[in-house]
């Protein structure tokens, strides 16, 4: 059986929205000589090849970017989604966006990607100081986890789950990472990788599906250095 390792990006092989560390560049380059690799992540297509880097990206066999809404294979799409929010709700995270007190707002919040959204409280304006502000802050007034109970209570057919260290990742209900598992015959070898494997988060659906599978194993990581040294050792 051939070992297919799928990979969530930040967090999980770089810091979140960080590029990756060069000693690790080096060994992903040679694991992906090895091993049929994958990236499922809810950033963009672009985030994925600015943060792992064009070279490394395509050893990759496919990019499940936008929580597995849009395929990308040796750079060529395979498959996107058309799905997009609909005015209502954009008008909704906005409103409820500017009820959030938090006081550093940087711009740039509500991102639209293929078939799915992010919204970022402090915005993807923000630099790396300013995001772990928010992350100290959101630490104590948990505005991301009551912002995604009461959309996904607003609208049951979606889905919000916190995405990375400032957002929600947003998408049809039945269209998270987990539906990429779909791509996959259940005699693969499947080994998932990601740092939100818990309730309420963008990796539980497919960290949970995937040790259900046959033969499937998850790996619920702290930070990428973690990622490493778990594949140093295993693969």
């Amino acid at each position: 059986m051939t070992n297919n390792l799928i990979f969530d990006l930040d967090g999980t092989l770089t810091n979140a929205r960080e590029y990756i560390d060069p000693q690790f560049e080096e060994f992903l380059h040679e694991l992906t000589n090895k091993h049929t690799c994958h990236i499922c992540s809810g950033s963009d297509y672009n985030k994925v090849e600015e943060q792992l880097g064009k070279e490394l990206t395509n050893k990759f066999d496919t990019i499940f970017a936008c929580s597995g809404n849009h395929h990308v294979s040796k750079g060529k799409d395979i498959y996107k989604s058309q799905w997009q929010l609909n005015p209502e709700q954009e008008w909704f995270l906005l409103d409820k966006l500017k009820e959030i007190p938090y006081p550093f707002k940087r711009g740039n919040h509500l991102e639209k990607r293929t078939g799915s959204a992010n919204l970022s409280i402090p915005g993807r304006n923000a630099n790396l100081e300013d995001r772990a502000v928010f992350v100290q802050w959101n630490n104590r007034h948990q505005a991301r986890e009551k912002l995604a109970k009461e959309f996904n209570e607003l609208y049951p057919q979606l889905e919000a789950v916190l995405g990375g260290e400032t957002g929600l990742d947003i998408f049809q209900r039945g269209k998270s990472k987990k539906q990429i598992l779909d791509k996959f015959d259940d005699t693969s070898l499947i080994y998932f990788f990601g740092d939100r494997i818990c309730p309420g988060g963008n990796d539980y659906d497919i960290g949970t599906a995937t040790d259900e599978l046959p033969y499937g194993k998850s790996f619920n990581v702290e930070n990428w250095q973690e990622t490493y040294n778990i594949l140093k050792t295993q693969f």
